[in-house]
């Protein structure tokens, strides 16, 4: 059976015929009185039929663009996945051994795990990177341990530590004149269960006393101010920490204020001017990444990490420097929430993540309350309509 021509091309056929042949008409008044009508549905099959063409072309376009958006986003998505396991899953794992690492991660999860940190598990690739991806995933220590540096150095100077020299924020050598030799470097990388000391200082300097001993780093407190007797105290809740984690995870817009403003945790408040640690990116990495605004342990643990680095001298990114072992130190801020031997312990981590959601992503409305503020506005409307219809009345 032979197969009818599509709509469209009907339609076209039957107009063509009749432009070509209009019907007889045998009075020649009906003649006259129906042209007009005839003229009109010619030229409304014609639109229609225009109209058809132009979908189906912008289909086609559409069909290409996202076909070549595809090809573009397979190839980036391997590199967003592997930035996103260094940032949410571990610190220190080399772009050959991410695929296969991320499958034991995977295996191994704990109740601790966000859905962000699940799906980047879940979503490696399953074959070996390519050498291109290699060296795209290599980028994130060049990329989020030279804008820490910056943007910390823009923090000290800013700050009333006063330092001296002030630290670089430009310029390929920006932790040249950091380190132990820097009074106020080695001041935030002392230990507050050490007493501050010039005797102290001169043995650290003379590599007499390592660094890495202890990991209650000064940079780590509230206020830069540890208490020996109470390590928990202030611990992790550093003003620098949070600026530095949104200045990474948000946007540096974000990262207001500076260490002496009591307000520099308010998100609300006017971006700061550009200055030379500002990045471009293409969007918030909470958002690249779906961290859904939940602060996650792991992430935590990466800017703790990096700070402690961007304090050094170091010319390029290593596992260890100074005495300090950033594995060591990465492993030790993890399992500082999540190894908890009593329901206290866990009582203070959940506070302590607590406390970095509402210091990085603001305080969460409760979801009752929002539903009481709808009902309660409708009503306000519905009050002012009944009284306008009765003055109306």
């Amino acid at each position: 059976m032979a197969r009818s021509a599509p709509q469209h091309q009907r339609r076209t056929r039957r107009s063509s015929s009749s432009l070509a042949s209009p019907p007889p008409h045998t009075h020649q008044h009906r003649r006259g009185e129906d042209e007009e009508p005839e003229a009109d549905d010619r030229l409304l099959a014609l639109m229609e039929e225009i109209e058809h063409l132009k979908t189906l072309i912008c289909e086609l376009q559409q069909a290409q663009t996202q076909g070549n958006k595809r090809k573009r986003t397979v190839e980036r998505s391997t590199t967003t996945l592997g930035r996103g396991f260094h940032r949410l899953v571990h610190i220190t794992e080399t772009p050959g051994s991410i695929v296969v690492n991320a499958k034991a991660h995977l295996v191994a999860l704990s109740h601790q795990e966000t859905v962000a940190e699940i799906q980047v598990l879940q979503e490696m690739p399953e074959d070996d990177l390519s050498d291109d991806q290699a060296k795209r995933l290599e980028a994130w220590q060049a990329d989020d341990i030279s804008a820490v540096s910056r943007y910390l150095g823009s923090l000290l100077n800013d700050s009333s530590l006063d330092p001296f020299p002030y630290f670089r924020t430009h310029g390929k050598d920006v932790r040249e004149n950091r380190g132990v030799t820097h009074d106020t470097c080695l001041r935030l990388l002392l230990s507050v269960e050490w007493e501050d000391s010039v005797e102290l200082r001169q043995q650290i300097r003379n590599n007499e006393k390592s660094l890495g001993q202890s990991f209650f780093f000064h940079l780590f407190y509230e206020d830069l101010i540890g208490n020996s007797e109470n390590l928990d105290n202030g611990f992790l809740k550093s003003k620098v920490l949070v600026l530095l984690y949104k200045f990474v995870f948000t946007s540096p817009s974000s990262a207001t204020g500076g260490l002496d403003d009591d307000n520099n945790n308010n998100i609300f408040s006017p971006p700061p001017k550009k200055t030379q640690c500002s990045r471009a990116t293409r969007g918030p990495v909470v958002s690249i990444l779906n961290m859904q605004q939940q602060v996650s342990i792991r992430s935590i643990a990466y800017i703790g990490s990096l700070a402690i680095f961007a304090l050094t001298d170091a010319a390029q990114w290593s596992p260890s420097y100074g005495g300090i072992d950033f594995v060591a130190l990465y492993n030790f801020l993890v399992d500082y929430f999540e190894d908890s031997a009593t329901k206290e312990e866990a009582a203070h981590s959940e506070d302590l993540l607590k406390w970095w959601n509402e210091q990085v992503f603001g305080k969460p409305v409760p979801s009752n309350q929002s539903s009481m503020v709808a009902s309660s506005s409708k009503k306000a409307l519905r009050r002012q309509r009944r009284a306008r219809m009765q003055n109306a009345n």
